[in-house]
């Protein structure tokens, strides 16, 4: 099992602590709580639709979401973060928490990420990359290597079905913040 350094550990206890200060302190309406799932719906969905193509390391995967944006999963984040300050009821932090996670993570996990797939695959890499953007995504597809999206490779290469179970976890908490029962 591979280990976290000190500095991946650090970012992790630093999320779940402002996760944690947000669920604390939130204060859902039926509006903010409803508008948020929306958005947590369409962030987690764009997850589910790249974490069911992605097979890292394996081949240059450019289906599926990845067809409109190089970056889904961080897009989906986006929405995801987005969605739970506005679901607390924490609104104004939208801007601030979305630009830290782009300035300060997005930005060098996504250049050690291109700098490997660069290694890994060469050209075709170059190639995709020049035709689909990092994060905002293009609306035709770039067409290169479609593959079929696939729950084996969702749940057993990227485990995604553990971020839809935290998610769930968080919505319910919400619900019930809304509904004062806790």
């Amino acid at each position: 099992m591979l280990r976290k350094p000190f500095g991946e550990k650090l970012k992790l206890l630093i999320l779940f602590t402002f996760i944690g200060f947000l669920l604390w302190r939130a204060q859902p309406t039926p509006i903010t709580f409803g508008l948020g799932l929306v958005l947590a719906a369409l962030g987690e969905g764009i997850r589910l639709w790249a974490a069911g193509h992605l097979r890292r390391n394996e081949q240059l995967i450019t289906s599926g979401p990845y067809a409109h944006c190089r970056n889904p999963l961080y897009l989906g984040r986006f929405l995801l973060l987005s969605a739970l300050c506005l679901m607390t009821g924490y609104w104004y932090l939208i801007p601030p928490a979305v630009g830290i996670f782009a300035t300060y993570y997005m930005r060098r996990k996504v250049r050690r990420e291109e700098e490997r797939l660069r290694r890994l695959f060469g050209s075709a890499f170059d190639e995709w990359a020049q035709h689909v953007p990092r994060l905002l995504p293009r609306l035709t597809p770039y067409p290169l290597n479609p593959q079929a999206w696939s729950w084996r490779v969702l749940v057993r290469n990227n485990k995604e079905h553990w971020t839809v179970i935290a998610q769930l976890a968080i919505y319910l908490f919400l619900w019930l913040r809304l509904r004062g029962t806790i």
